[in-house]
């Protein structure tokens, strides 16, 4: 009796190594049966655009800072004090055309002019006395000589030369008037004071700058073009005069007080040369009446400095076809519906992209056939149930979800025979047998499990 808890020590484990051996064999034998159904392969959803040839106006931008027409500096003609300016006459003051803007000190030419009034008078007395002698002269010789008289007696040169004094006497008037008229500085224009460099009774010699002053009535913005771009605008490099109102429209924009504003100008010209240093072509917008000085109602004013972005109209062109611009592939290739519901490849002449479009030229049309519907390689109506047909067009997707190599995982299997692996449109080795062409297809690329399907 005390030996048999040793005996079951010892049985005990034995026992139950045998239960969970014979229980692991039953398990082994006795597989559960596991229903396995064929993996479903979602078809590719794609999203169609009616590709309807339209006529469509083109648009060139660009940018540049405005500046004034007009632009001069101020400058004194006459030395003298500066002994009165107007009272705008300061950094943004407004003047009108022929406003006194600076006064220098007249009087020093008002002495010059008597000075030359007095020398004209005098001048003239003495001549009217030599053609009274010369008269005289002309007279004593017809009464006393006989054939051609000479010049001397009849009192010529002097008379000529006192003509010419006169003449001279009249000229250094007329300077001094000019002088005199000088000391007043008025505006050419109606604009606005940009700098201003005098005070009142400063001295100023002739040539020294005043202030710098710009016009109004118009403002002008220099625009850089590729020179490919005037394929879009109805500009000549060889027009020798200004077109006006015949140019191309252009639309500024800029933010200006918290707000964004628009102004409606014209193409007046081109400048006729390519910089050599960022090899683009300048042409020039003009915005008539900048700060609303004749029309109020305009809006906001254009103020010259201002950074303005540029829309140029330019020419239409018909017919074109307006895509997406995801629609369109690297190789210059849109993927298309035809009549049919068939898939294909179509290369295309885009003749612009801008922003989320792009401006394709020409018919998308198969042959005689029905225009076509773009096709893009994202989510949206199903395209999947069309035939492949020879040229077929496969899927490749890897079993993680991820697209395969190649713009949207798309490749064009050119019909390779059976048991051919496929080469992608890219020039990349799929490595796929095919069977069917409705038939999943399994095989790896880098190591990672994947598939392709007819698409």
């Amino acid at each position: 009796m005390r030996n048999r808890p040793h005996y079951l020590k010892v049985i005990l484990p034995v026992v139950l190594l045998l239960a969970g051996i014979v229980t692991s064999w039953a398990i082994v034998q006795s597989p559960p049966v596991v229903e396995t159904a064929p993996p479903q392969v979602e078809p590719p959803r794609v999203e169609t655009v009616a590709a309807q040839p339209k006529s469509v106006r083109l648009k060139v931008h660009s940018q540049g800072t405005v500046r004034a027409c007009t632009e001069m500096e101020l400058t004194a003609e006459v030395s003298g004090k500066v002994v009165q300016v107007a009272p705008g006459f300061r950094e943004g003051g407004l003047f009108n055309k022929g406003d006194l803007l600076v006064q220098i000190d007249p009087r020093d030419y008002d002495l010059a002019v008597v000075k030359a009034r007095a020398r004209v008078a005098e001048a003239h007395g003495q001549l009217l006395r030599e053609e009274a002698k010369a008269e005289l002269a002309r007279k004593d010789w017809q009464s006393i000589g006989n054939g051609e008289p000479n010049p001397l007696l009849l009192r010529v040169p002097e008379l000529e030369e006192k003509r010419a004094k006169l003449k001279a006497a009249k000229a250094e008037l007329e300077e001094a008037l000019l002088d005199r008229e000088r000391t007043e500085l008025r505006a050419a224009f109606d604009g606005r004071i940009r700098e201003r460099w005098v005070e009142v009774g400063e001295y100023v010699e002739e040539g020294t700058p005043l202030a710098r002053l710009f016009a109004v009535d118009r403002a002008e913005v220099r625009l850089p073009l590729d020179p490919a771009e005037l394929a879009f605008l109805d500009l000549s490099l060889a027009s020798q005069q200004d077109l006006g109102a015949k140019g191309p429209k252009v639309i500024l924009r800029a933010s200006l007080a918290g707000k964004r504003h628009s102004w409606e100008g014209r193409i007046v010209r081109t400048e006729g040369v390519i910089d050599e240093k960022t090899r683009m072509l300048y042409v020039v917008a003009e915005v008539r009446d900048p700060y609303g000085y004749l029309d109020a109602a305009q809006g906001a004013p254009l103020p010259v400095g201002l950074f303005v972005e540029a829309e140029i109209e330019g020419r239409t062109f018909n017919p074109v076809h307006l895509l997406p611009r995801r629609a369109l592939r690297q190789d210059g290739q849109v993927l298309v519906v035809n009549g049919q519901h068939r898939v294909s490849f179509r290369e295309v002449e885009v003749l612009r992209v801008e922003g989320e479009w792009a401006v394709i030229r020409g018919s998308l049309q198969h042959g005689g056939g029905a225009d076509a519907d773009f096709v893009g390689a994202r989510g949206g109506s199903r395209a999947s149930d069309s035939p492949c047909g020879d040229l077929g067009l496969w899927r490749l997707v890897f079993d993680s979800g991820d697209l395969g190599v190649g713009a949207g995982g798309l490749f064009n299997l050119r019909g390779y025979p059976k048991g051919d692996k496929a080469l992608g449109q890219n020039g990349v080795a799929l490595g796929f047998s095919l069977k069917r062409k409705d038939q999943l297809h399994r095989g790896k690329i880098g190591g990672k499990a994947a598939f392709v399907t007819c698409h």
